[in-house]
């Protein structure tokens, strides 16, 4: 009878055995989803490399009742489509080799950055100096219209309109000062070779420096495109 039991017992551990071996044999099958979202993770960390400061990336749950099979090599990550990494987006993985599949993840990536605002309200045409703003650190995916990282970027630059306190500074809002206002007596110089000629104008435009408007001789009467190079000053090369 004991030899009988110890039969029974040796029976049933190897039957056990059997069963745990089966069980680990499937779960080495099924492509781990944390792996998955960790493939996601590090192609978004690569994409924002380059950033100024640390992004926050959070990878999208993905159905614990998904069964991939388990790829035999690397997984790859990619972007479905032409996208940046900032915002809302869907990255795809793909197992290429063997048990071949694709899934899309959704993910969020999130930049900050220093940030230049004004430091006060601000009317339109102010041309800006130190004390006109300060940085501060803000998340920037949402600022489509760009965005300046220090405040030298916008010294003497005017804006287009009115801002309030806590306005963010970015290129669309600021321009070059206008040296010249529409209307304005101006000197047109006109080079060629060696030769400078001077004569009085009437500007017929507004015109920051570098600019090219349309003067007018007041001599001639005869409307010219002229460059600004100054205060009431601008040139034409013959």
């Amino acid at each position: 009878m004991l030899t009988d039991m110890k039969h029974l017992y040796r029976a049933a551990a190897f039957a056990a055995a059997l069963a745990c071996t089966g069980v680990l044999s499937a779960a080495e099958a099924i492509q781990s989803l944390d792996v998955v979202r960790g493939v996601v993770k590090g192609f978004l960390e690569e994409q924002t490399a380059g950033s100024t400061s640390t992004p926050r990336i959070e990878v999208g749950a993905l159905d614990s009742r998904l069964r991939l099979p388990l790829c035999p090599e690397p997984l790859e990550a990619w972007f479905p489509a032409a996208a940046r990494a900032q915002g809302n987006v869907t990255v795809g993985v793909r197992c290429k080799v063997g048990a071949t599949w694709s899934i899309y993840v959704p993910a969020k990536v999130q930049v900050f950055d220093r940030v230049v605002v004004s430091a006060r309200p601000l009317s339109r045409g102010s041309v800006l100096a130190a004390g006109d703003v300060e940085l501060t650190d803000m998340e920037v995916t949402s600022l489509a219209g760009g965005y300046l990282s220090a405040p030298e970027q916008a010294f003497g630059k005017a804006l287009r309109r009115n801002v309030q306190i806590g306005a963010v500074l970015g290129p669309g809002l600021l321009e070059l000062p206008k040296l010249i206002q529409r209307g304005e007596r101006v000197k047109i110089i006109a080079r060629t070779g060696g030769m400078e000629v001077r004569m009085e104008g009437e500007a017929l435009e507004d015109g920051a420096e570098g600019e090219v408007i349309r003067v007018r001789n007041r001599s001639s009467k005869r409307g010219v495109e002229a460059r600004v190079a100054g205060p009431g000053t601008v040139e034409i090369r013959l």
